[in-house]
């Protein structure tokens, strides 16, 4: 088992800059091209939609096969993706369908890959140990999303968008590499089952349905996680529409979000006993609604990096204790359809947020950022206020 946490890592490491190379590609590419920040809402809505539609069903193969083989299938469909997208830029084609295209395929194969890495997670880490390998594989992630992102930003300034997807489509192979020095090849027990596939879905909606932790995980999963998914739709438009300034600030901007979510996952890596509260759960969801909202009325950079940071950081502290119940629920063979339907919900949330730019048209894009930090904010308020509540009655 421990041999395997090397390779997990160096799997994290360029998964993290694909990643970052990517949000920037499409977030910045898609605005510059149409002018329009709903449209690159519309990009990000449509990528949420791959995760509903493909959640669930991309859980159950992953929780039959080799998840190595399918870490490295997924991360090769995504350079694929990723280089194609570039050439289309390249020999002129600027529709909107374009990004349609590459953001609908990177992200059902972003999925696939994250399904497939954190059933490894969960098949080399006991229960005890599951919250800190998690965090300490989120914080190489989000260090190289980080770097992917920075480095993005200014390849896509310096040389143009082409560059700037070409560059992350060769992250891709370090995944691909890594998957396959994996020293064992970790399968569901028994090969496959009986079950139809559908018949196998329902395995993890009766777990939520007797399990009043991952209840409220994936209550938080719907309301307070998807700002992220807000924070690549519109974060665009503030910084250039609002604010006036380049891909080169955007990409600043930007990477102080896995900035924050580092630091969050270092934290989380101590183990402390404080971390598994569900007050202190509560708490942090609170703060990164209260940091969404705050950052809707930021006006200079330094201000927008510190606060995209604290978003970052208290997010991320959320996203990780949820992901650790939900992997603590699950067993060897149930992790990827678990951890699938939380993806299901944070997706629908996410979807939700990045219709707000097109049904409801406002001048300034900070608004939507103070509209739905407030609402994960209250959201976050009511749950600590129960908790509290049901403790005194005990």
């Amino acid at each position: 088992m421990r041999s395997n946490h090397l390779w997990l890592f160096i799997m994290e490491v360029f998964a993290g800059l694909s990643r970052g190379s990517y949000l920037v590609c499409i977030g910045w590419t898609t605005l510059v091209v149409t002018g329009e920040v709903a449209v690159v809402g519309q990009v990000f809505i449509l990528a949420m939609l791959a995760n509903m539609l493909g959640g669930p069903l991309l859980g159950t193969i992953v929780d039959r096969k080799d998840r190595r083989v399918i870490a490295a299938l997924a991360h090769l469909g995504v350079a694929g993706v990723m280089l194609g997208g570039g050439a289309a830029l390249a020999f002129g084609w600027t529709t909107p369908l374009l990004f349609f295209a590459v953001a609908f395929g990177a992200q059902l194969l972003r999925l696939l890959y994250q399904l497939a890495h954190d059933a490894l997670i969960r098949a080399n880490a006991e229960d005890a140990e599951v919250m800190v390998l998690l965090a300490r594989l989120r914080t190489t992630h989000l260090l190289a999303t980080t770097v992917g992102t920075i480095a993005a930003g200014w390849v896509i300034h310096a040389f143009g968008a082409f560059a700037g997807f070409a560059g992350s489509a060769l992250t891709s192979f370090g995944v691909i590499f890594a998957a396959r020095y994996l020293a064992v090849a970790i399968k569901s027990a028994g090969g496959p089952k009986p079950l139809t596939y559908l018949a196998e879905l329902s395995v993890g909606f009766r777990t939520f349905r007797t399990n009043p932790e991952i209840r409220v995980a994936a209550l938080l999963a719907l309301v307070v996680l998807p700002v992220g998914q807000l924070s690549n739709a519109v974060l665009s438009g503030l910084i250039r529409n609002d604010l006036g300034h380049g891909s080169d600030v955007f990409g600043l901007v930007d990477a102080a979000w896995p900035v924050g979510g580092m630091v969050a996952a270092g934290v989380m890596s101590l183990g402390l006993a404080i971390l598994q509260r569900n007050w202190f759960l509560f708490v942090t969801s609170g703060f990164a609604g209260l940091a969404t909202a705050v950052l809707g009325v930021a006006t200079t950079v330094p201000v927008l990096v510190l606060l995209h940071g604290l978003m970052g950081f208290f997010v991320w502290l959320t996203h990780i204790s949820v992901d650790a119940c939900v992997l603590r629920a699950s067993t060897e063979q149930t992790a990827g359809r678990m951890k699938s339907y939380i993806v299901l919900l944070l997706s629908a949330g996410a979807i939700v947020m990045c219709l707000s730019p097109g049904v409801v048209p406002v001048p300034e894009v900070g608004r939507y950022f103070q509209f739905w930090g407030c609402v994960a904010a209250s959201v976050s308020g009511f749950l600590l206020l129960w908790h509290v509540v049901k403790r005194m009655r005990l």
